[in-house]
């Protein structure tokens, strides 16, 4: 279900004709839905280059490696609540920073069955 929400938003944007994105980065545990988000966006050339992370950790090094080479993500698309790691801290962290990070957009995703809704 939750999956043809983010369908419909990702066409929404294709339709107002916003640019697509050269460096996506997708945090996301369940592998189905990373399958079906990088596909998406791959295929619907809203995204060049993606890179698919199922953990907070791998995130920060790749986040900590884009910010020492200068070439950041575009776009970053997350889970709210992964299975380990504490989300908010990495975007408290990415916004607080005085790099480059500061301004990639973030789009955190949840399942509307999550308590923290």
């Amino acid at each position: 279900m939750c999956t043809f929400v983010i369908i419909i938003h990702m066409r929404r944007i294709e339709a107002e004709g916003l640019p697509s994105f050269k460096k996506v980065l997708i945090i996301e545990s369940n592998p189905q839905l990373t399958e079906i988000l990088s596909t998406y966006l791959n295929f619907s050339g809203l995204a060049q280059d993606i890179t698919l992370t199922n953990s907070l950790a791998s995130a920060q090094r790749y986040l900590e490696q884009a910010k020492a080479t200068k070439q950041p993500p575009q776009l970053l698309l997350t889970e709210l609540q992964l299975r380990v790691g504490d989300t908010f801290a990495l975007l408290k962290q990415l916004k607080a920073d005085d790099s480059p990070l500061k301004r990639v957009p973030v789009v955190v995703m949840t399942r509307a069955d999550d308590p923290i809704i």
